[in-house]
């Protein structure tokens, strides 16, 4: 598991941010690019293992309420051998 990835509206992306640093104890660290809106990365050690968005919702008819995948906009892995991976997960 590389880093997982949250896209909800910026109030929510704020108290996931407070709750991951607060209560779990990862800590905010640099993000590649500068988004126009919230957002943040949360590091367990050097490695980025939360990402967090509070950008447009525009895929969001309700932005009080999750997509079907809820809140979860992806799961990234990272493996040195992606045939075997593949192969493996096949």
């Amino acid at each position: 598991l590389h880093h997982y990835n949250f896209h909800a509206s910026p109030e929510l992306i704020a108290r996931l941010r407070d709750f991951y640093v607060d209560v779990i104890g990862l800590t905010e660290g640099p993000m590649p690019g500068k988004p126009a809106f919230p957002a943040y990365w949360l590091y367990l050690g050097d490695t980025p293992v939360v990402h967090l968005n509070g950008g447009p919702l525009d895929r969001v008819v309700d932005h009080a309420s999750p997509q079907a995948t809820g809140w979860v906009d992806h799961v990234a892995f990272k493996c040195d051998d992606y045939a075997g991976a593949r192969a493996h997960l096949d």
